[in-house]
């Protein structure tokens, strides 16, 4: 406006513009890390998170905050109230980017952080999957030696983190060669976290086959007692009995047995005075293989004749008439006389008694004059006369 009060408009145009992002506080630095111990891992976790502040100058705290995290793959948004409304997140870290954005659009992408998700659960074993894992129920198999090649399937093993678990059985060979009894290989399972658990195998090695025995006699020459007192009985010998066993080799005990005189005892077959004497008749023979884990072979038995080829003696000094120049001499009664005699006695070796019979003889025999001879025979029971 002049002095003559004449006027013009002369504006001042005044342009108030944002450009300042809001700004963020209450940003998570160093979480602690969420253990899946008391969860199922494989359900992963909900971390939850102080609730951030956005303040702007223009807008105040009416700012949005949007925190989003990669999650599958995916990126979704995420709230860190710990509840279910978030997706879980995985075990491992995850990075967690928030931004603060006013209505003028400006961004503040300052605040990020990470969420570390750890596993603290070991695996377990997956006992009904593998052989051998319970010590009441092991890989049962027959011993073929000392040192048996046993093969076992590698345990299995499953972790709630994890698709796969690794198990190991370090310093085991596979087969093993496994001793007699029971054998446990420690196998060791270990998730990606490094988490271990023992999954060991339960081998028993049983020895149920009894040895093999060689030798055994099968037929026997008889023994003939003639050269020596037939009441002595025999020393039979025969050649060792082998026994051999998948474990114990030759160790093995054999015992032969035989009832001599009504006991039953060892003999050892060796021809010497270390047996018993064999009586005059069949014995049998019976021996036994035993190896150590009590397996027996009883198959191997025999029979051992002992003969006696010895005629009985006739016993003279014990019975009237036995030798011809001492005759019972009886005085002639008629042309024919009744003579008793006695019935011979005879003695024998291997028998107690011997019978003596005079057939076609009868006592009292009616004697002629003179020397009557009645031929009386004695017989064992080995038929010898």
């Amino acid at each position: 406006e002049d002095d003559s009060g004449n006027r013009a408009s002369c504006p001042v145009h005044i342009k108030v513009v944002d450009t300042t992002p809001p700004t963020v506080t209450g940003c998570p630095i160093n979480m602690d890390a969420i253990d899946t111990s008391a969860t199922n891992p494989a359900d992963g976790a909900h971390p939850s998170w102080a609730p951030l502040v956005a303040t702007d100058a223009v807008d105040g705290t009416a700012v949005e905050i949007v925190c989003t995290a990669l999650l599958g793959g995916i990126g979704v948004n995420v709230k860190g109230d710990g509840g279910a409304s978030d997706p879980p997140f995985p075990v491992g870290i995850t990075t967690v980017s928030c931004t603060a954005t006013d209505r003028s659009e400006n961004v503040n992408e300052d605040c990020s952080f990470d969420v570390e998700v750890v596993d603290s659960t070991a695996p377990t074993c997956d006992t009904a999957n593998y052989s051998g894992s319970l010590a009441e129920s092991p890989i049962e198999v027959e011993a073929d030696g000392p040192s048996t090649l046993v093969t076992f399937d590698v345990p299995v093993a499953k972790d709630g983190a994890d698709d796969s678990v690794t198990v190991t059985c370090e310093g085991y060979a596979n087969p093993y060669p496994s001793p007699l009894g029971t054998t446990t290989i420690p196998c060791t399972a270990e998730d990606d976290s490094g988490n271990r658990a023992s999954c060991p195998v339960h081998i028993k090695v049983v020895d149920t086959t009894p040895p093999t025995v060689t030798g055994c006699p099968i037929n026997m020459d008889a023994i003939d007692t003639s050269a020596t007192n037939p009441a002595d009985g025999a020393h039979p010998s025969w050649a060792p009995l082998v026994a051999t066993d998948a474990v114990d080799g030759t160790a093995v005990e054999i015992v032969c047995t035989a009832l001599l005189g009504g006991i039953g005892v060892n003999v050892k077959g060796d021809g010497g005075a270390s047996d018993p004497p064999f009586p005059v008749g069949i014995t049998t023979v019976s021996c036994t293989a035993t190896d150590r884990s009590e397996n027996v072979n009883e198959d191997c038995s025999f029979d051992v004749e002992v003969v006696d080829s010895t005629a009985p003696t006739c016993d003279t000094a014990n019975y009237s008439g036995s030798l011809a120049e001492s005759p019972i001499e009886v005085e002639a009664d008629g042309p024919s006389t009744l003579v008793t005699f006695d019935v011979p006695v005879a003695k024998d070796g291997a028998d107690d008694s011997v019978t003596v019979t005079c057939e076609g003889y009868a006592n009292p025999y009616p004697s002629p004059l003179g020397t009557t001879t009645i031929p009386c025979t004695a017989e064992d029971d080995s038929g010898n006369r």
